[in-house]
Parts: structure tokens; C-alpha cells; sequence
């Protein structure tokens, strides 16, 4: 890996001074990896420290050498996300992010999380609102197509796991994290689909119509 995305910003930093600095510790020097595990011997972690000059933020990541399978653990922040735009409204902006942080610990609540992205993203890009998250899905059935509108109704239904008890208290229905991941990955099509697309078209729409209105505006004066 040449270069680092910041995970703040999107920012692309290369790995090199003053923006990047790394440090070796060999297996005699610590006992421990960053995630709590013991190091065998032989064993070098490796930490990456990326200042990204954009955003200012700091990012840590720890490689585990460990033969020809080198693993990669996010130390700060603890999760790998997607940048998403300012033009996305914070609350479902937050609500992403907290859901990939949170999804080795809790793929359950990491689910929950997503319906709450999908109900807000609904609400602010469809301008649909009222009742439930199960009315506000019917009433988009006819603008979407069918295979991605069965998604978004599995997606309710898969985060009503995490949101809702069951009517037996003795009943557990868990959400393991493949599922949980692939939740937030729809997540981030809808981000782009419904914002990030939708945004990118306006613009170069608009700025053909500026093209088209300046020119007028040197034929006709």
C-alpha cells in the first residue's frame, strides 16, 4: 500500500514526511498485539501513523507480520468507513459511521443503526414521512426499482431484530457481523445512489446550462 484514504475526509495521503511515519516493534519489546493477543515468536507488528493535511486528523493503523499472511488492524479510528459528504445530513452521517464502528462488537445494534440511516435517508431524500418505516417503504414501492425496494424491506425487517423485543422475552434472534456488514454496505449505495449521484448529476447539468446560457449570452448581446 502506497497511500492511505483518510477516513475523516476522503482524503488520498501518500506515505511520505511529514503527513506519514511508521515505527517496527519486534516481539521481544511487547507481548501483546494492539487487539490483545499474544505475538508468537518471530512476530513484528508494524504501526502506521497518517496525519491527514486536510482535516488534520490522525489515523493509526497496526500490521501484524506474521509470515506471507500480514494482518491489519484499525487502531484509530476502529473502523474503516466510507466519506461521506457534508451535503448528507449529520444524523444519518453519524449513524453510518457509529455503525461501522461499532460492528465487531454489536452487529446487532450496528443493524439497528442502518434502518435508522434507511428511515432518514427516505425521509430527507424522498420527502416522504408519517407512520412507520414499513408505511414510508410502501409508499416509495412505485419510485424505486423492485429489486431495490425488497432490499430496503429486508433491511426493516433485519434491523427490527435489533430495534424491537420479541413478544417472547425467551426468544433471541441474533445478527451475525457477515450480515451486519452487508447491511452497511447497502447503506453506502443508497449514499451514493440517492445523494452522492444525485448531487454529481445537478452539477454537471448545471454547469451545461451555465455552458449554454453564457454562450447565448456571446451570440446575442
Amino acid at each position: 500500500m502506497t497511500s492511505f484514504r483518510c477516513p475523516f475526509c476522503g482524503t488520498v495521503i501518500g506515505k511520505l514526511p511529514p503527513t506519514y511515519t511508521s515505527l517496527f516493534l519486534p516481539h521481544e519489546k511487547i507481548r501483546r498485539d494492539p487487539i490483545g493477543n499474544c505475538i508468537p515468536a518471530g512476530d513484528v507488528i508494524h504501526f502506521e501513523f497518517f496525519t491527514c493535511p486536510v482535516c488534520q486528523e490522525m489515523s493509526v493503523t497496526a500490521t501484524r507480520q506474521w509470515g506471507d499472511h500480514p494482518f491489519i488492524a484499525n487502531i484509530y479510528p476502529r473502523a474503516a468507513f466510507m466519506h461521506v459528504p457534508d451535503y448528507v445530513p449529520e444524523a444519518i452521517r453519524t449513524d453510518y459511521q457509529e455503525a461501522c464502528t461499532i460492528l465487531q462488537d454489536s452487529p446487532r445494534a450496528a443493524a439497528t443503526l442502518c434502518r435508522r440511516c434507511l428511515q432518514g435517508m427516505i425521509r430527507d431524500a424522498w420527502g416522504i414521512s408519517g407512520g412507520s418505516l414499513n408505511d414510508e417503504i410502501t409508499q416509495l414501492k412505485s419510485m424505486i426499482p423492485p429489486l431495490q425496494w425488497s432490499v430496503l424491506d429486508a433491511l426493516r425487517k433485519l434491523g427490527n431484530i435489533g430495534a424491537h423485543m420479541e413478544k417472547d422475552v425467551n426468544l433471541i434472534i441474533d445478527i451475525d457481523r457477515d450480515t451486519a456488514a452487508k447491511l452497511i454496505a447497502a447503506v453506502e449505495r443508497l449514499i451514493k445512489d440517492w445523494y452522492i449521484d444525485r448531487h454529481e448529476t445537478n452539477e454537471l447539468y448545471n454547469s451545461i446550462l451555465s455552458a449554454s446560457a453564457d454562450a447565448e449570452a456571446k451570440r446575442h448581446p
